[in-house]
């Protein structure tokens, strides 16, 4: 299987961009991770769509950027991250062939998925969402939902960290975020009644929030910052207080 790994960023988030990429490198060297710049592709989008929201929307070219690796060098299957992640471990859920689309939940809805993290072998889904991102008024999210349950009935559905999986892929785990604890190049969450392992972190939150307070998270004990400095081959964790972030997931989860 010809694995095609894709994180989307402008200008204003690559170094988060390169964080996820060193993170993925770091548990998958045997997958080569593509980064996509929105302002690499600017142009080329404004001169071929008439589109609302050309040169506005990463999600758009990393899409198109994808569909034409797909088709043009045979890739299998797509995997999709936003650049404010970091892989934490190897993700080997994705890498099966029982799914038309992977997907993970989003914090406080269940049902509902994130985005910012999925796995797609299915081109009708892909191009779908591409095209309707070109002109739909929807948030990246709702109009993800919208199309998987117009699709769901006939695509093979997998939630990644569904009830009984043991793994957290998405913002689902940020609740713990002050309760980690690593054994040995695995981070877990600490929760007597569902402990998991988990495979990628994303700060997430949108749009609005500045590439400085997705640096780091203030809940992080030292010992996990220290970890993910060296699976991201940098100091950022540490360099940063994140105390933006920690406050806000703080008052988020009560």
């Amino acid at each position: 299987m010809k694995i095609l790994p894709v994180v989307k960023t402008d200008n204003r988030m690559l170094p988060l961009a390169e964080r996820c990429k060193a993170s993925w490198d770091y548990f998958h060297p045997d997958i080569a991770m593509h980064i996509v710049r929105l302002e690499d592709w600017m142009g080329y989008m404004k001169y071929i769509y008439n589109s609302p929201r050309q040169g506005l929307y990463c999600l758009t070219t990393g899409l198109f950027y994808a569909i034409q690796k797909m088709m043009t060098e045979g890739y299998d299957l797509l995997i999709h991250l936003d650049a404010d992640i970091i892989v934490t471990g190897r993700c080997d859920e994705m890498f099966t062939e029982d799914y038309d689309i992977a997907v993970s939940e989003c914090a406080n809805y269940h049902a509902n998925y994130n985005a910012g993290v999925w796995a797609s072998r299915d081109m009708e889904f892909i191009k779908r969402f591409f095209s309707d991102h070109l002109i739909s008024p929807l948030e990246d999210n709702q109009l993800f939902m919208s199309i998987i349950n117009e699709m769901r009935d006939r695509k093979r559905l997998k939630v990644l960290d569904r009830d009984g999986t043991g793994v957290w892929y998405n913002e689902k785990s940020r609740r713990w975020w002050g309760k980690l604890e690593l054994h040995g190049d695995e981070l877990h969450t600490i929760d007597t009644n569902d402990s998991r392992i988990i495979k990628i972190l994303h700060w997430a939150g949108g749009y609005d929030w500045g590439m400085i307070d997705r640096l780091s998270c203030s809940l992080f004990s030292e010992e996990v910052k220290l970890w993910l400095n060296k699976i991201t081959g940098g100091t950022t964790l540490t360099d940063y207080d994140g105390e933006k972030f920690g406050s806000w997931l703080k008052s988020y989860y009560g």
